[in-house]
């Protein structure tokens, strides 16, 4: 099986649960793009990583014991890859990313709250940044952080800023995976702090 084929197919069942969204919103609303809600969904996508990983996949909540499987899913993660910080065996990925599943269920349940706290015609561009930030930022990055001589990390590190910037978030991760009880935040901007 070619290595990044659950990448791409995670990264359709993203991008389909969005279309649904936007295009279920659409239907009774006109959609105004806003570069502050678009910013506004990415940090709140950002904030949420960390909770969600902090919390749900790093502590036994007994109220979430139903969602079990996520958190034994990422234990199996952390395992596979505390002993070494890549791989290129198959195997290695199963449980690298959030199901797209698990993202649609938390996409729809978000918007449920956010249609009564963000103004309509805004709605669209908050999920952008959102999906944007989960996405690209999260499961993408996520992925080859973990995939050894990845050419996407290649081209990435020799983009003046942005190279720098990838290497240190790979570094706070695969601290993480050594010492699990802190950095939880995968992504910019909670990364930067520490977090």
């Amino acid at each position: 099986m070619w290595l990044h084929a659950p990448l791409a197919l995670n990264i359709l069942g993203v991008l389909a649960s969005f279309a649904v969204l936007a295009w279920g919103h659409s239907v009774s609303e006109t959609n105004t793009f806003s570069l502050f809600w678009w910013v506004a969904g990415m940090l709140y996508a950002n904030a949420f990583e960390y909770g969600y990983h902090r919390v749900l996949l790093h502590m036994r909540v007994s109220c979430l014991s139903f969602l079990r499987f996520m958190l034994i899913n990422h234990l199996h993660h952390h395992y596979l890859f505390s002993t070494k910080s890549t791989s290129r065996d198959p195997e290695d990925f199963e449980n690298i990313l959030t199901p797209w599943f698990i993202f649609a269920l938390l996409l729809f349940l978000h918007y449920g709250v956010a249609i009564f706290i963000i103004p309509s015609v805004f709605i669209i561009s908050f999920f952008g940044g959102v999906v944007l930030q989960f996405l690209w930022l999260y499961q993408i990055h996520h992925w080859f952080t973990h995939v050894t001589d990845s050419r996407y990390d290649a081209v990435l590190a020799r983009i003046p800023v942005i190279g720098p910037l990838r290497q240190k978030q790979k570094e706070h991760h695969w601290e993480h995976h050594r010492m699990p009880k802190g950095k939880y935040s995968f992504s910019p901007i909670l990364q930067w702090f520490g977090l």
